[in-house]
């Protein structure tokens, strides 16, 4: 006979079975020590298979700006003896990379926080005491560099001859190495070309 449990009374098992978890140490240059991936997994693997719940991660909604990858998301606490009965944690996830890991650091972002909000884990961080750090307004209103680099590279799409054009005019190599003012020029310029083409069809 399966266990009669249900997803909540197998997280309360599970919340009584793990309180804690113990974090990495702290480098050069970190403010905190840090809370790692592999070490919320390694420290609520085999309590939540011992209590019979499975994790699934869905993500909600994504966006790319610039080298940053911010979302929201589900993590679900699934209840293996009856997969319909399951519960929510709601969370977010933010992750930086000049290639193609900025999405995968998001969702392990994501799922690490999803685990150690969904199981009540203590770390030993009580960021909302922090009085040290105060809110900085954005130093330019607009969008910053990231996000008008992502917009000029969908205006242009494919059409690598224009792109070159721009640069040479802004003796540029690059999108990144021009100020923002100039790429506020540039993105102003592709878009009022395009509305002017949409107005003429």
């Amino acid at each position: 006979m399966g266990n009669t449990l249900n997803i909540y009374q197998r997280l309360n098992k599970a919340k009584a079975e793990v309180s804690n978890v113990e974090k990495g140490e702290k480098t050069p240059g970190m403010k905190y020590r840090p809370m790692l991936h592999d070490e919320v997994t390694s420290a609520t693997r085999e309590v939540l298979m011992n209590n019979g719940i499975y994790l699934e991660f869905h993500i909600t909604s994504r966006v790319q700006n610039g080298n940053r990858t911010e979302l929201d998301g589900i993590v679900w606490f699934i209840n293996i003896d009856d997969p319909k009965d399951r519960s929510p944690t709601y969370v977010s996830g933010y992750g930086i990379d000049e290639q193609d890991k900025g999405p995968g650091k998001a969702i392990s972002y994501a799922f690490k926080y999803g685990l150690l909000k969904g199981l009540m884990l203590k770390t030993g961080d009580e960021p909302e005491l922090d009085q040290k750090t105060e809110f900085k307004a954005p130093a330019e209103s607009g969008p910053n560099k990231p996000v008008l680099i992502g917009r000029i590279s969908t205006l242009l799409g494919k059409d690598e001859k224009r792109k070159s054009a721009f640069l040479s005019f802004h003796n540029a190599s690059s999108f990144a190495e021009m100020s923002v003012e100039d790429l506020r020029k540039v993105h102003e310029h592709l878009s009022n070309e395009r509305t002017n083409k949409e107005v003429v069809a």
